[in-house]
C-alpha cells in the first residue's frame, strides 16, 4: 500500500514538472498579438486591421516594428487618422514605413545609430537612425520620432514604442497630391487652384514648399483673405513667396541665411533657442512645425503662419 501511495506521489510530482516544462516552452506572442494586447497601441491595432498588415506581422519574419503609441496618433492633425482609415492603400504605405524586415536588437540599433545608419523599410523607403543624448531618434533630419523605453519581445521580432507617426516619402506623388492627402491644407489647396499655381507644383521641379496650415490662414483677418481671393494677381504673388526652386531639407536650411523664392524676393532663415527653424521677412515670420515631407517633385515644410513678400500687405 505504501508503495502504491509513493508511486502515485511520484507520478503526480512528475506531472507537475511536465506542466512547468510546458509553461517554459510557451512561445512568445507575435508582433500582431503584442500590439493588440498592449493598451498603448489601440489605434495602431485598428490601422493594422484596416490594411491587412496584421496578417503579415503574424508570419515568421523576423520584423522590427517601430510602433506609434496612441499618443503619437493623437498628435496628428485633426481628421488625419480618420482620413487614412478611409484610404487603406495610403495607410498601408505609412505603416510599412514603420516596419524593417529583420530583427534588430537594442544593442544593434544603438550601434547603427552611432554609425548614422539608414534602415530599409517594408515601404521600400529609407529611414535614418541617430543617437541624441543617449536617445534613439528616427528621421533625425525631419520630424523626429524618439524610441520610448525597452523593446517588446515577440516570437517573430521586436516592437519599439515611438512617440510620433512617421510620414514616408510619397513615391510617385507630387506636391499637390500630398497637400490633398492632408486635411490641414484644404485652404491652401483651394487657393493654389484659384491662382492656377497647382499646375506649376505638379511639374518635375523640384520645389520646396513652405505650406501654411488652415489654422495659419485662420489667423489672417477675414477681410485680408477675402481681398486675396478677389485679387488673383496678389494671391499669386503671396503663394509664390512660399515656393523655392530646388529641394531643401531642414539640414540644408540650417546652413543658409536666406532663400530666393519663386516670386523673386527672398526670405530670411533663423532658428529659435529651441532650435526650431524660422523663416520670414519684415512682414512676419513662421515656424517650421512639421518639416521634411518628401514627395516625387520636392519637399513640404509645414509652417504656422502665412508669409507676405516685402511689397505685400
Amino acid at each position: 500500500m505504501r508503495r502504491l501511495v509513493a508511486l502515485c506521489a511520484l507520478l503526480a510530482f512528475g506531472s507537475v514538472l511536465a506542466g512547468c516544462a510546458n509553461d517554459d516552452e510557451i512561445e512568445a506572442p507575435t508582433i500582431t498579438r503584442l500590439v493588440q494586447e498592449d493598451g498603448r497601441f489601440s489605434r495602431l491595432a485598428i490601422a493594422l486591421q484596416a490594411t491587412g498588415l496584421q496578417v503579415a506581422l503574424r508570419q515568421s519574419g523576423p520584423f522590427t516594428l517601430f510602433a506609434p503609441t496612441d499618443q503619437a496618433f493623437a498628435g496628428l492633425p485633426s481628421g488625419t487618422f480618420e482620413l487614412l482609415l478611409q484610404n487603406p492603400a495610403d495607410l498601408g504605405r505609412v505603416l510599412q514605413y514603420h516596419v524593417v524586415p529583420t530583427r534588430i536588437t537594442e544593442a544593434e540599433l544603438r550601434a547603427l545609430a552611432d554609425q548614422n545608419a539608414t534602415l530599409n523599410t517594408l515601404q521600400d523607403a529609407r529611414l535614418d537612425i541617430r543617437s541624441a543624448d543617449g536617445a534613439l531618434v528616427l528621421n533625425p533630419g525631419g520630424e523626429r520620432a524618439f524610441v520610448e523605453g525597452d523593446p517588446l519581445v515577440a516570437s517573430n521580432g521586436l516592437v519599439y514604442p515611438i512617440n510620433m507617426v512617421l510620414a514616408p516619402p510619397l513615391v510617385g506623388k507630387d506636391l499637390v497630391d500630398a497637400l490633398r492627402f492632408d486635411p490641414q491644407f484644404a485652404q491652401l489647396v483651394q487657393l493654389l487652384e484659384a491662382a492656377a499655381l497647382d499646375e506649376i507644383l505638379r511639374q518635375p521641379g523640384p520645389f520646396t514648399l513652405f505650406a501654411p496650415t488652415d489654422q495659419a490662414f485662420a489667423r489672417l483677418p477675414a477681410s485680408t483673405l477675402d481681398a486675396l481671393i478677389a485679387d488673383p494677381a496678389q494671391l499669386d504673388r503671396i503663394l509664390r513667396f512660399h515656393v523655392v526652386p530646388g529641394r531643401f531639407t531642414t539640414a540644408d536650411l540650417r546652413g543658409l541665411s536666406s532663400l530666393n523664392t519663386l516670386l523673386g524676393p527672398h526670405f530670411a532663415i533663423t532658428s529659435t533657442q529651441m532650435d526650431t527653424l524660422v523663416i520670414g521677412s519684415a512682414f512676419g515670420e513662421a515656424l517650421l512645425i512639421r518639416p521634411d515631407f518628401g514627395v516625387a517633385n520636392g519637399i513640404i515644410h509645414t509652417i504656422d503662419n502665412v508669409l507676405f513678400p516685402p511689397s505685400g500687405p
